[in-house]
């Protein structure tokens, strides 16, 4: 009899187990983001035949613009829009920086994503023809995945060729240069500002009549 109540119970454990893994893998899979492979999935309120400008304006007061390039990366610009008009970036901060070399935002740090963007480079055979040089912003992703970007960007202040391909570039920055480079000087512990970079906003200003 007691026998067969240990055999009972190792069953009982087996099939929690059992299940408890098949749910593991379970969440695992969904919270492997849903990858957002066409433009027409993220409805925004720009005509993306042309430029779109935009401005981060820093709680310090500096400012800088740029234009989205939608018909090099047309759903990066369309999410990078729509998490800007959401507010997502208000309050993030640019806390990565390597003086005259990159400054990047890793937006609010989640460790899931509601969905991911499809990798708009040739390596992940999409033409994209913004040429990683100075003054380029470009999605981040991780490094074994392609299709992994969201939120995360990063500036260039020097040229980075050997990012074509493996980077999605959709913006080029046209003013406040000085304030970029003066984000990347500020003192660092490793790579990390020891006074914060906060981005105020960032604000879609509308095409390029």
């Amino acid at each position: 009899m007691l026998q067969h109540c240990k055999r009972k119970s190792f069953v009982w454990i087996f099939v929690v187990i059992t299940t408890s893994i098949l749910c593991l893998t379970l969440a695992a899979c969904q919270n492997q983001a849903k990858v957002i492979r066409s433009a027409n999935e993220i409805e925004i309120d720009y005509d993306t035949s042309r430029l779109i400008q935009f401005e981060i304006e820093m709680e310090s007061g500096a400012v800088i613009g740029g234009d989205l390039y939608p018909l090099d990366a047309p759903i990066t610009v369309r999410n990078f829009v729509k998490l800007c008009e959401e507010g997502y970036y208000d309050g993030t901060e640019f806390d990565y920086v390597i003086a005259d070399k990159i400054i990047m935002c890793n937006g609010q740090n989640e460790e899931t994503t509601p969905y991911t963007i499809y990798g708009e480079f040739s390596n992940n055979n999409w033409r994209n023809s913004l040429v990683h040089y100075k003054g380029t912003m470009s999605m981040a992703r991780k490094n074994n995945d392609y299709d992994s970007a969201y939120a995360k960007f990063f500036i260039l202040l020097e040229n980075r060729t050997n990012y074509n391909g493996d980077y999605a570039s959709f913006a080029r920055i046209t003013s406040g240069y000085a304030n970029i480079e003066a984000i990347s000087k500020v003192d660092v512990d490793g790579t990390t500002p020891l006074a914060p970079q906060v981005i105020k906003t960032i604000r879609i200003l509308g095409n390029i009549s």
